[in-house]
């Protein structure tokens, strides 16, 4: 599309519009020129709207990678601190049984030991 000099629009309106009138549109609409966006800027814009979208999309990318890897190695050393715990639980309860077993039979030995002792006496009463 062949652009229009300043020159012929003037030329054109004059004879409609009048010398003056023609002249102050023409001055109106180049100052308005520097308002408007070109096909050019547009095109220049979307591209470097679609530059900052993929490098906007990579970023989010790499950082749910990042997030994702920081995750499952937290998982992982919440798991290894659980199964630590449950070893440790594990272990009080042996040791639990281990005493309960211990207090058993230092219960049933005294138990024996009272009973036997008992028996004895009655033994040496008897007439």
């Amino acid at each position: 599309m062949k652009e229009i000099s300043q020159i012929e629009i003037y030329e054109a309106l004059k004879v409609k519009l009048g010398e003056n009138e023609a002249k102050l549109l023409v001055e109106y609409i180049e100052s308005k020129k520097k308002e408007v966006a070109t096909k050019e800027d547009i095109q220049r814009l979307e591209q470097s709207t679609k530059e900052d979208i993929q490098r906007l999309e990579q970023f989010v990318k790499e950082e749910i990678r990042r997030v994702e890897k920081s995750t499952k190695e937290d998982i992982q050393r919440l798991e290894k601190r659980v199964e630590k715990i449950e070893n440790e639980i594990n272990d009080l309860k042996k040791e639990q049984r281990r005493n309960l077993y211990w207090i058993l039979g230092v219960y049933i030995t005294l138990w024996a030991t009272t009973i036997a002792s008992i028996i004895t006496l009655f033994l040496r009463i008897k007439p």
